[in-house]
């Protein structure tokens, strides 16, 4: 007997088999479909040939393969065609023509899509909700679940990222579907949008965090182009009330380092509402004066700061500022860049420096904007100057590199005052008369005026008190007043 016939002749009852029940067969697709969630979107849709496989649709013979592609990848094309309706009529046509495999096709094809408010993918989704039983399992179960059909889309699915016991963005991916190309869609997009709208109310510590975890991928973020919706979810809440220190450097540093810091690149931010940049600006100064704090705290000599740096802090906490800027002298800054490297500071573009003599190496300044006024103060020996906002001599701010002898020059100023005994109570006396701003817990600012004889302005004392030039800091006349 030959080898064929033996095999031919041999019966095994072991290799029976019944046939799989229905439901059977569908589980086992939807492990199937589990399995393969990265290779459900067609790997070619960028270099597949819509204009071809759109003809071939036209003209009745559009290929299974060219019909699944234009389903998945070719509605934002077929929006742009002035026969778009009689297009897409013959897409849907034809998807029902082939079966319903196509339908998870056209189900990507509308969560990829960018404007799920168009007129296309408004009739792509009543036609998937009618056919929404002849969908695979798993897909079925994500529409019924996470609303991916719903026009509440987006608040549908904020609200279980919110209202969750627990949550996992990686996990939430996954089982919504919204991973991927299908997460950076429009369906995406509104689901984004409702969470910053609700983060735009009020923050709680579990709502910030599901937040920054829900947009933050691993190289990047979710929606980088809608900065007005980022800056409305985290800086809203904070335009007349002020966050926690955490959670304040955890919105900064999410913010500087995903957008740029909106003082040195304000280009960067012009989609962004200004009052909401404001919020950011302002709490960007009190981390310059902060930084000063941390700086010179390093050095065992302290005690000229540590006073200067309670009574401005007074005007930096009630946000009176919003822009600072700090350079430093050779050896703060070598304290500064350690401070970068241990991650107390976003990056060493947070700061200038001093150059040229005439400053010792661990001596610095700040630079801040106070109503009108621009004032540079240093962290040891230097005294307070002030510019007028028509003062040609300001000096610039967010610059890397700064001469000290400028910012040191009495007769570019308008004002210039030593730190001698009652420094603080003539400064905060001046700075009340002029900005009308009240001085720090303490201090009994001084309140006495003079008359200038050149421009007849009632004008606090402090007006004539430029030691260098002694003149009028209104009209520059000289010393004289009445």
């Amino acid at each position: 007997m030959t080898l064929s016939q033996e095999v031919n002749g041999f019966i095994f009852p072991g290799l029976k088999h019944r046939r799989p029940r229905p439901r059977r067969l569908e589980r086992a697709v939807d492990n199937v479909e589990r399995a393969a969630e990265g290779l459900e979107i067609p790997n070619d849709l960028e270099n597949f040939d819509y204009v071809v496989a759109l003809a071939e649709l036209n003209s009745g013979n559009a290929t299974r393969r060219q019909v699944k592609r234009l389903a998945a990848g070719g509605l934002n094309l077929i929006e742009q065609l002035e026969d778009g309706k009689a297009v897409l009529g013959s897409l849907l046509a034809a998807v029902d023509a082939l079966g319903r495999g196509l339908l998870k096709s056209l189900l990507i094809g509308y969560l990829i899509s960018q404007n799920p408010d168009s007129w296309v993918l408004s009739r792509v989704r009543l036609f998937l909700l009618e056919r929404k039983n002849d969908l695979p399992m798993v897909w079925r179960n994500r529409v019924n679940q996470y609303g991916l059909l719903s026009s509440d889309v987006g608040l549908h699915c904020s609200k279980k990222i919110l209202d969750a016991e627990t949550f996992d963005a990686a996990s939430f991916a996954s089982e919504s579907g919204l991973k991927g190309i299908k997460g950076a869609g429009g369906v995406g997009y509104r689901v984004f949008q409702a969470l910053s709208k609700t983060l735009s109310t009020q923050h709680d510590k579990r709502n910030l965090d599901r937040y920054l975890e829900f947009v933050t991928m691993e190289e990047n973020i979710r929606f980088r182009s809608h900065l007005s919706d980022y800056t409305a979810a985290l800086l809203a809440p904070y335009l007349s009330s002020a966050p926690s220190d955490q959670d304040r450097l955890r919105i900064e540093g999410f913010l500087v380092t995903n957008f740029g810091d909106p003082r040195i690149n304000p280009g960067a931010w012009r989609g962004a509402d200004v009052k909401y940049v404001d919020v950011l600006k302002r709490w960007l100064a009190k981390a310059s004066l902060e930084l000063l704090l941390n700086v010179v705290s390093a050095s065992n000599d302290t005690k000229q700061w540590e006073q200067r740096f309670k009574f401005w802090g007074h005007y930096f906490d009630q946000g009176l500022i919003t822009d600072a800027w700090v350079a430093l002298g050779p050896a703060a800054s070598v304290e500064a860049r350690r401070l970068v490297r241990e991650g107390e500071l976003s990056s060493a573009a947070d700061f200038g420096l001093l150059s040229g003599g005439g400053v010792q190496a661990d001596h610095s300044v700040i630079m801040f904007r106070l109503g009108d006024f621009t004032i540079t103060e240093w962290t040891h020996s230097g005294k307070v100057r002030l510019y007028d906002p028509r003062n040609e001599n300001i000096p610039r701010f967010y610059e890397r590199r700064y001469d000290t002898a400028a910012i040191r020059n009495d007769t570019a100023c308008d004002l210039a005052l030593v730190h001698h005994y009652s420094w603080r109570e003539r400064l905060s006396g001046y700075i009340r008369f002029e900005l009308g701003l009240s001085p720090p817990k303490g201090i009994n600012p001084v309140a006495q005026t003079r008359t200038c004889r050149g421009c007849r302005q009632n004008l606090h004392v402090l007006c004539f008190a430029n030691e260098f030039t002694t003149r009028c800091s209104r009209c520059g006349v000289g010393s004289s007043y009445g």
